[in-house]
């Protein structure tokens, strides 16, 4: 090979090698670059526990005496059931456009607050002229500080006709504004009025009307 080929062929290998060399030290400098933001990554974590519980939504209520109670059952899908003996009583004999009204007490028994509402006031089927009667009955509620209970308080913002209390419907007995707290109690003036234009064929007659209550948590 003559000098002029060898240096020819040096000349060619040098060129290729420049690409070589470059990318190699460009492929350190990244290296390098990434191990430094590496390093500068410090961290500390602590860990800890804590018991958590969920509460209880329970209520009850009773007469003012504080007997004939419903069940307390915290966990319980059903509304208690609540013999309200003292508004049966009183309201016998009731005369077209008559109200007849008796005070219960309602207790928190549970661990949150509570608002209380009655969602429900049925009776078994009967007669034509006992439906009649119990078509012609609204129902009404307030909750009061004291025991008292006077007709004038149940005003017609607190009271519905019985077949319009439902579920969907309820009549608010103590709000959420007003929440029972836990351990709380305070007494409900309850009311049945009989419309002024109840039929006839309603004279003489008597029903069983269950009213169902219900308590939602308020925060």
């Amino acid at each position: 090979m003559s000098t002029g080929e060898t240096s020819s062929a040096l000349s060619r290998m040098r060129a290729l090698s420049l690409p070589i060399t470059v990318t190699a030290l460009m492929t350190a400098a990244l290296l390098l670059l990434s191990m430094g933001t590496s390093l500068a990554a410090w961290m500390v974590s602590r860990s800890g526990t804590g018991a958590i519980q969920t509460g209880t939504l329970s209520f009850q209520l009773t007469d003012v005496s504080g007997t004939n109670a419903s069940l307390a059952e915290p966990t319980s899908t059903d509304s208690p059931h609540y013999a309200f003996e003292w508004l049966t009583l009183n309201s016998r004999d009731m005369l077209p456009g008559s109200k007849s009204v008796a005070l219960m007490r309602v207790a928190n028994t549970g661990s949150t607050p509570l608002s209380l509402s009655f969602t429900g006031a049925v009776s078994p089927a009967g007669t034509a002229p006992q439906n009649d009667f119990v078509n012609a009955l609204s129902l009404a509620a307030l909750a009061v500080p004291t025991a008292s209970c006077m007709k004038t308080q149940l005003t017609a913002d607190v009271t519905q006709p019985l077949s319009a209390v439902t579920p969907a419907s309820p009549l608010p007995v103590i709000l959420p504004a007003e929440a029972l707290q836990p351990g709380e109690s305070t007494y409900l003036c309850v009311g049945l009025l009989l419309s002024a234009t109840v039929p006839n064929s309603a004279q003489g007659q008597a029903s069983d009307i269950t009213i169902q209550a219900r308590a939602d948590q308020e925060r």
